[in-house]
């Protein structure tokens, strides 16, 4: 019995990842010295990279103790993130960044709003009531996405083989590019450091 469920739980693995599938790994790294909290994030994602569909879970970006949290989310094209209140007092979360600029009005606590990304990019979020408050959703053209922090590690796994464009965010810094190459198996190791 456990022999049959070791083996079916073998070729499930191996027929959920596409042939010819690699990993990028890596780390980001700043040329800058100490950074803050926010500028300690950082979003990894392949451009160039087939999209699948959008996973069906809804993100949740909550507005709780008057901040954002989380304070970075990723989601892929196509995917709706739920902004429920959870304070005390009224919020309106707004972006005006270009990718998808919108107002969700003011509301109470208790109250959600929800926002369909159709289009990749960096959005930023604030509050009209609170100015302090921000946080950043990054929309990515794909699944193939990670979240770290600087000088840490990231992954990502079961990439169909091929020449992509490695994207990264980070808030002290512009998106910066790198080319990278997906060998049909096996791990390809980039290092990328963001100048000032």
């Amino acid at each position: 019995m456990i022999q049959r469920l070791l083996l079916t739980t073998f070729l499930l693995s191996f027929l959920a990842a596409p042939a010819g599938a690699g990993t990028i790994s890596g780390e980001v790294t700043s040329s800058k010295g100490k950074v803050s909290e926010m500028q300690g994030y950082v979003v990894v994602w392949l451009d160039g990279a087939t999209a699948g569909s959008p996973p069906s879970s809804m993100p949740v970006m909550r507005q709780s103790g008057v901040q954002f949290s989380p304070r970075v989310m990723t989601v892929t094209v196509g995917q709706t993130v739920s902004f429920p209140n959870e304070d005390d007092v009224a919020h309106n979360v707004f972006s005006l960044s270009s990718a998808n600029k919108f107002k969700l009005g003011i509301y109470p606590k208790g109250d959600t709003r929800e926002v369909k990304f159709e289009k990749p990019g960096v959005i930023d979020l604030f509050c009209s009531i609170h100015r302090h408050m921000h946080a950043v959703i990054i929309v990515t053209p794909n699944q193939y996405v990670a979240q770290s922090e600087l000088g840490k590690p990231f992954k990502i796994e079961n990439i169909p083989a091929g020449d992509y464009t490695l994207k990264v965010w980070n808030a002290a810094h512009k998106v910066v590019e790198q080319k990278v190459t997906v060998p049909a198996s096996g791990e390809a190791k980039v290092a990328v450091t963001l100048q000032d």
